[in-house]
């Protein structure tokens, strides 16, 4: 194949976002590896998740032949990079280039109109997206107000929605607005925490661990806490964990029949 991907709008979770369809990456970087096998062993080697990098449509080839069972995978512009990348070739390098020109077309494009459900459905996930960022930055013990702040670019970047802009909140009364509620200080808060949230929180916003979307529970129990399966306590320590990283807005999930991993709130 010698046609570069096809760039798409396909409907995410969080809102339509451009997509390819991953066989023709797969066409166009010249994998030697059956398709099935390639694009399911990346998704569960890079823990992308269904609904906000890739989705799903399965039907039939050539019907009126007989036929047989397809399923193809449509993925972000941002996971089909990255699978470009880790391809290192130099098929890999051109398609990732010419996904990167695609993103900046884009963005020259004034955006259409969006409708009043729409638009809905935007302010609702941003508000997800703020709510599970807020909590991690109370993790990290940022001031409410910069956590705030900082939660609601974040959600911007991903939805395209100020919330503080569809509020009306100004600086001025961010600067003097209550502390976070207890549910999202409370890590920190309690006298019983020995620093442990605090622990695995600077662990995972470390820059070293900043390019991972997701770890096992053993990895951050060793990387944060030093903690190995030989310790008695470790079992414990693996159910406070589960505790720890809901506090922070992490939440698990197990891609294909892999191992349960923590995946980074976005």
């Amino acid at each position: 194949m010698n046609e570069l991907p096809k760039i798409e709008t396909r409907d995410m979770t969080s809102g339509t976002a451009q997509t390819c369809n991953a066989r023709d990456l797969w066409g166009f970087v010249e994998s030697r590896q059956d398709f099935s096998d390639w694009i399911k062993g990346r998704i569960e080697k890079y823990g992308f998740v269904e609904g906000e990098d890739w989705v799903s449509h399965k039907f039939m080839e050539n019907p009126s032949a007989g036929g047989r069972p397809r399923t193809d995978y449509h993925l972000t512009i941002e996971v089909a990079k990255e699978l470009a990348m880790v391809e290192n070739n130099e098929r890999g390098r051109e398609v990732r280039r010419y996904f990167i020109d695609c993103e900046r077309r884009a963005k020259r494009v004034p955006p259409l109109p969006a409708s009043a459900l729409h638009r809905a459905d935007l302010v609702v996930a941003a508000t997800r997206t703020f709510n599970g960022l807020l909590r991690a930055a109370g993790g990290l013990r940022l001031g409410h107000a910069r956590a705030a702040r900082s939660a609601c670019e974040s959600a911007r970047r991903h939805t395209g929605i100020d919330l503080f802009e569809e509020l009306g909140v100004t600086d001025d009364e961010l600067a003097v607005a209550a502390p976070p509620p207890r549910s999202a200080s409370r890590a920190l808060a309690q006298p019983h925490d020995d620093g442990t949230t605090a622990r695995v929180a600077t662990w995972l916003g470390a820059p070293e661990q900043a390019g991972e979307r997701g770890f096992t529970s053993e990895a951050i129990l060793l990387g944060a806490l030093a903690a190995t399966p030989n310790q008695s306590e470790y079992r414990s320590l693996q159910t406070r964990l589960g505790y720890i990283m809901a506090r922070l807005g992490w939440r698990r999930h197990r891609p294909g029949r892999g191992r349960w991993v923590y995946m980074r709130p976005v």
